[in-house]
């Protein structure tokens, strides 16, 4: 698991440093392999459930978790689903499945850290195999299946894409992998959509690129009032995400929390115990509080060492401005 490069993220005013030029003989190869794979692809249909694919065209941080859940929590309220689930490969997990994930059961090694805290929303399955999971879901009563990731997935066939787009983060420099964020084509993966969520103000010129004939859903990351953690304290913030640098540019700059120090490890990191000690260790001795996201806290929560007193676990979920007109539009595609 590799951290997300800085360059993967550079304006268009910056140059491209040696090491983008160096990998972009790969990405080239990455592109070729990801084409065939697609044209070879035949997805199959689940029966018994509709598929929602919320799916994003970068290689993570873009908010499609946060979304997920909102759109789950949306779903549940509009109560047009008896028994909507959750469905992603429970990546950083030893598993397979398919099975249902149970907190009591599983840890992060097993399953992931997503799919326990999604676990947490509602009910989640993961599955290497995306068909065998949706049809393992289907058949335990699932008739609504929220596909967390997948975009690129080729074993099941969707009933509606959503592709969330973070406004920070664009897409990059636009190259795929590794020279750049993209796991596919930009064009392709627009093709694909249904639909856009974009999370976050439009600081990248995103909505000039999007296709027009398709909806866009506005969203924002928020933490309620009575969850912002206090603004007597400075902060040494750290995260295992995908982009951790959004998450402390907004500590920072929207909760406007006294950040004095952050450190970022690659996605799914493995938190040890000696990796709580040293952090405590580290904040105390400079007055400090540990700062983290309810996706690290997946796995910290697990070990031996931590304490609510000592690491202060931030929520952060997504807010659509138009959450009426998202609900209608995913029902009347899906129904």
């Amino acid at each position: 698991m590799l951290r997300t490069p800085d360059f993967w993220y550079r304006t268009d005013q910056e140059h491209a440093p040696w090491q983008e030029y160096l990998l972009r003989p790969i990405s080239f190869i990455y592109g070729i392999v990801a084409g065939l794979r697609a044209k070879t692809a035949s997805p199959r249909t689940v029966n018994g459930a509709k598929v929602l694919c919320i799916g994003n065209i970068n290689a993570g941080g873009s908010g499609k978790t946060p979304a997920a859940i909102a759109v789950m929590r949306l779903l549940k309220a509009s109560n047009h689903f008896k028994r909507p689930v959750f469905l992603l490969r429970g990546y950083g997990g030893s598993l397979k499945g398919p099975l249902r994930v149970d907190p009591a059961t599983y840890n992060p090694s097993h399953v992931g850290e997503e799919a326990l805290l999604l676990s947490t929303i509602a009910e989640t399955y993961i599955a290497a195999d995306r068909y065998a999971g949706a049809a393992y879901a289907a058949a335990q009563g699932a008739d609504m299946i929220i596909m967390d990731d997948g975009l690129q997935n080729a074993s099941l066939r969707s009933d509606m894409k959503l592709v969330v787009v973070s406004g920070a983060m664009g897409f990059g420099n636009g190259h795929l992998i590794p020279a750049g964020p993209l796991r596919e084509t930009l064009a392709s993966g627009l093709q694909k959509a249904d639909g856009f969520l974009l999370i976050g103000d439009d600081t990248r010129g995103i909505l000039g690129v999007l296709p027009e004939d398709k909806p866009v859903f506005h969203g924002r990351i928020i933490t309620p009032p009575e969850h912002i953690p206090s603004k007597d304290h400075a902060y040494l913030a750290f995260a295992a995400i995908g982009y951790p640098q959004k998450f402390f540019d907004y500590v920072r700059d929207i909760l406007s929390l006294n950040i004095a120090e952050t450190k970022s490890f690659a996605d799914h990191h493995h938190y040890s115990e000696s990796d709580i000690l040293s952090y405590v260790e580290r904040a105390k001795a400079r007055n400090l509080k540990l700062l983290t996201t309810e996706k690290d806290a997946q796995t910290l929560r697990r070990l031996k060492g931590f304490d609510d007193a000592d690491i202060v676990v931030l929520p952060m979920s997504v807010s659509f401005e138009s959450s009426d007109n998202l609900v209608n539009f995913i029902l009347g595609t899906s129904s």
